[in-house]
């Protein structure tokens, strides 16, 4: 598939493992050009810091975080940084966890219509307690921890490195059934945690 730009996105890609298996989470942080804004090196360290301290409290401690690494999207050849994450950071919630093919769901809004204008991310380590015992719900009060640190992501991603603007965002290069010349960009206003738990099998039939 040919390469689509997308100028002044930076595609993070935070990695770990939950019980020995990978799991990686990919979204995108628009930072602003020009002399003095981030590097591709602060952006990614923003991703990778704002994805662990802010849902950290709602996962099994089957998840380790292993670190990030960020590409510019502006051109083909983009600058790629790596940030290796703290030694020993693990999901905080003891206890027996969900199999490794369920994920909390976060939906990422933008306030346009379209899939084009949204987009979801897979969390995985669920653990057995956030779950409603054969309903296949999130246990209330998980529910809203899990929408609070989906709120506490989304405002980190959405605030600034050393006064520099910087905006969580959803990115398309699809248009129909062809690539875009250029990748459109949309900010992410709204995040919304799903009361249901998914499965990475929906992630694949979906996207994120």
């Amino acid at each position: 598939m040919p390469f689509v730009p997308v100028p002044n996105v930076i595609e993070i890609a935070v990695t770990g493992s939950y019980f020995g298996q990978a799991w990686a989470n990919i979204f995108h942080i628009a930072k602003g050009d020009g002399l003095g804004g981030p590097t591709v090196a602060d952006v990614t360290q923003r991703g990778l810091d704002a994805h662990r301290t802010a849902f950290n409290a709602v996962l099994s401690t089957g998840v380790v975080w292993i670190g990030a690494t960020g590409r510019d999207l502006t051109t083909q050849f983009g600058e790629v940084a790596y940030r290796p994450a703290p030694a020993g950071g693990t999901g905080a919630v003891l206890g027996e966890a969900m199999p490794a093919n369920t994920a909390y769901l976060i939906q990422k809004l933008t306030g346009f219509a379209g899939r084009a204008n949204r987009g979801r991310m897979y969390l995985p380590g669920v653990p057995e307690s956030a779950v409603n015992g054969g309903t296949g719900n999130i246990a209330a009060a998980t529910l809203t921890a899990l929408q609070n640190a989906a709120n506490a992501w989304m405002n980190s991603c959405n605030g600034t490195i050393d006064t520099a603007p910087i905006e969580l965002s959803v990115v398309s290069t699809i248009q129909g059934k062809e690539e875009r010349a250029q990748g459109l960009r949309r900010q992410v206003t709204t995040v919304v945690a799903s009361s249901f738990v998914a499965t990475m099998r929906d992630r694949l039939k979906r996207g994120s």
